[in-house]
């Protein structure tokens, strides 16, 4: 197996869990809690917060959201957000449990304690992707990519990409959803090295695996990028000896920028460029470097780019077993050991028939011979 060159793409997986709402996360960790502990534990609240809790106890999540507006549901979850923080104050001998923990990230990532202990619902958009979305898996992540919108996991698989008719996948990377592709990149080839024992010196990928973050680390290696993320610039921007180069794709017109002042928020150095009608625009690293992969590409032939394709089938091999893009499994360990052996089977078939390739020819040459 021919591993110089090589290309990797990825996959959203959802776990297998039911997509909850807010308040059924909140409501079946509390539950859940609850039901961890020996029922013969005496409740440390207060008895009108009893009366709440054992409504809340007997109370099915599910129908109360079906049956209920968002304005008669946040009275119940800031009543939550009050009995939550009291159980915790109360039950922290339970501090170890997983249970409790669950509880305490609950209370952390969808409420906030002002002063004198009062309790505040957080705003929707302060919840990050990396809360929890199920009580049942608090490993996975919610993720809005494109129009797929995925509570689960990221699966980056890395392959051989030479015009041998043998191919092998090299790299499996399991992480959470909100795990950018960018982050795949060093550890799928330093692990493909590992296997194949070849220095790499291409990579096919899309656009979004681009990023400065990891130039450093693949110097030396072409980078072959399908597409850049992001909107065509109306300017092509080009560093010469003379400083920034811009050119106004529409018009033509041509003109040199010139180095803006730093302002206190900017570490990198930004172009100011000033166009035919007096409106000042100004250029980041970012541009710039975006410019020079869109330049880059339109160099390389079109066969080039078309390698990368493949792996697109090697993705589609691995989802062949799930529904409905979701996993059987919930939790990262379970979601690796999945796509290591998913993988390794999808390894084991192309080696079976390139083998058996090699028998046929083999055969029908001696057939030949005998002739």
């Amino acid at each position: 197996v021919k591993g110089d060159h090589v290309r990797m793409d990825s996959k959203l997986i959802g776990s297998n869990i039911a997509l909850y709402s807010r308040y059924e996360v909140i409501h079946e960790t509390l539950t859940g809690f609850y039901k961890s502990i020996d029922p013969a534990i005496p409740i440390k609240l207060s008895k009108k917060e009893k009366i709440q809790l054992i409504a809340i106890l007997k109370e099915e999540a599910q129908k109360t959201v079906y049956r209920s507006t968002k304005a008669e549901l946040r009275p119940r979850l800031d009543n939550f957000g009050v009995i939550i923080f009291k159980t915790l104050k109360r039950y922290k001998r339970f501090a170890e449990t997983k249970a409790y923990q669950l509880l305490e990230r609950v209370f952390n990532e969808q409420y906030k304690l002002l002063p004198a202990s009062q309790v505040e619902l957080r705003p929707r958009e302060e919840i990050t992707a990396d809360s929890l979305q199920s009580p049942h898996d608090p490993d996975c992540t919610y993720r809005h990519k494109g129009d797929q919108k995925v509570k689960g996991y990221s699966v980056n698989i890395t392959e051989t990409a030479s015009d041998q008719p043998l191919n092998l996948i090299t790299s499996v990377e399991v992480d959470k959803a909100n795990t950018p592709d960018t982050q795949f990149v060093e550890p799928a080839i330093s692990k493909t090295v590992k296997v194949t024992q070849q220095k790499i010196e291409k990579v096919y990928v899309d656009g979004a695996y681009q990023s400065p973050a990891h130039d450093g680390y693949c110097e030396g290696i072409d980078m072959v990028y399908t597409g850049i993320q992001g909107a065509h610039s109306r300017y092509d921007l080009e560093i010469t000896p003379q400083g920034l180069l811009v050119t106004d794709t529409l018009t033509g017109h041509q003109q040199q920028a010139i180095l803006a002042k730093k302002i206190k928020s900017s570490k990198e150095d930004r172009w100011k460029y000033t166009d035919s009608q007096g409106n000042k625009i100004y250029f980041s690293q970012q541009a710039i470097r975006a410019s020079e992969l869109r330049r880059t590409m339109r160099t390389r032939p079109i066969e080039e780019l078309q390698r990368r394709n493949n792996v697109e089938a090697t993705i589609f091999q691995f989802s062949y077993p799930l529904r409905n893009n979701k996993s059987k499994y919930r939790g990262l360990l379970k979601q690796k050991i999945f796509a290591y052996c998913r993988c390794l089977y999808i390894n084991l078939v192309r080696i079976m028939l390139f083998k058996k390739q090699i028998y046929q020819r083999t055969f029908c040459a001696l057939k030949k011979s005998t002739v």
